[in-house]
């Protein structure tokens, strides 16, 4: 990944050595590296690595917090420590972490998806290394959100009386059954949802919903990318596993991304199911090919063809391309 600029510190807010019980005095330098884009679609992708402050904390070997530091409109702080093997975890963009005393602590802590914003989202790394006066601690730091997203949406209905005449207009696209909390060593799964089999969350807007007011004649296409910003979701259940009376009584599942639209003036859906999603990678549908009319509920996924093609995803790590999908 490419390196984010280095950028004098504007506001230091915390310069902790915090037990400094072991070894000799050091100051280290910890700087991140990330990604750096090019804007896109809806949100930028310079915003989507945006860097509006960075923590720094460095535990010992039995775990225990040694060294904290929180900094503004940085990617690169100095921190006071001890010589000898220390775990320093980076964490970007996040809630203050200055009450955090040990690494298990650290690791068991909720990370929530309204913390992030578009321009604002959290980002971690670690590095375990033995320190030394005036070393330089390079930490890679990914996303917790990943990305999903559509880029075309064409109607194809076929030459038959029953489509003839019949209009299609897309009123929304959003994310369904979405992790909403992870604690920041994701040895758990999701400890929040939103958007149970509906969308109902308004507060999450920002990440997974967007409305739209769009016509698609047939045989033409929608060409406007759309991106969305889930938790990881490591639940693998697909809604195919659930009982069909049991479909609409909520439990934890895989995340849907649903295109909502009005068919010859009628509300329906067409949902996706995604595989399970794993932090800072994309999960890219490239186009929806729309056959058949909509189904009546938006969390019970439609049969989908769907063909998947390789293709190349700059700075996000490629979680997965769905290619076309025809429904």
């Amino acid at each position: 990944m490419a390196v984010l600029a280095l950028m004098t510190c504007a506001c230091v807010k915390e310069n902790q050595c915090k037990t400094c019980k072991e070894g000799k005095p050091v100051e280290v330098t910890v700087q991140i590296n990330g990604t750096s884009m090019t804007k896109s679609t809806g949100n930028s992708y310079a915003n989507e690595s945006k860097v509006n402050n960075l923590q720094v904390l460095a535990f010992d070997a039995n775990g225990e917090i040694e060294g904290y530091r929180s900094v503004d409109d940085a990617t690169s702080v100095t921190l006071l420590s001890t010589s000898g093997e220390k775990t320093v975890w980076a964490i970007v963009n996040a809630p203050s972490l200055a009450s955090i005393t040990s690494l298990d602590g650290l690791k068991s802590t909720l990370t929530s998806l309204e913390d992030n914003a578009l321009d604002n989202f959290i980002m971690t790394g670690a590095v375990t290394e033995d320190l030394t006066d005036g070393a330089v601690l390079a930490i890679s730091v990914r996303r917790i959100v990943a990305r999903v997203s559509v880029a075309k949406i064409t109607a194809a209905f076929p030459d038959t009386p029953t489509y003839q005449g019949k209009t299609l207009k897309v009123t929304g696209i959003y994310m369904l059954n979405v992790a909403g909390a992870v604690n920041y060593g994701l040895s758990d799964g999701p400890s929040q949802w939103y958007n149970k089999l509906s969308h109902e969350d308004d507060v999450v807007d920002a990440f997974l919903y967007d409305a739209l007011d769009q016509t698609v004649a047939n045989n033409s296409s929608y060409e406007v990318e759309h991106a969305y910003y889930p938790y990881p979701n490591s639940v693998d259940t697909s809604v195919k596993d659930i009982d069909d009376a049991d479909r609409g009584t909520w439990s934890p599942r895989r995340s849907i991304l649903c295109i909502e639209v009005e068919f010859d003036g009628v509300k329906g859906y067409y949902p996706i199911e995604m595989p399970a999603i794993e932090r800072n990678k994309t999960y890219t549908v490239d186009e929806v090919v729309i056959t058949r009319s909509p189904t009546d509920e938006a969390y019970d996924p439609i049969d989908t063809g769907v063909a998947t093609v390789s293709i190349t995803v700059e700075e996000w790590e490629l979680g997965l391309s769905l290619g076309t999908v025809t429904i």
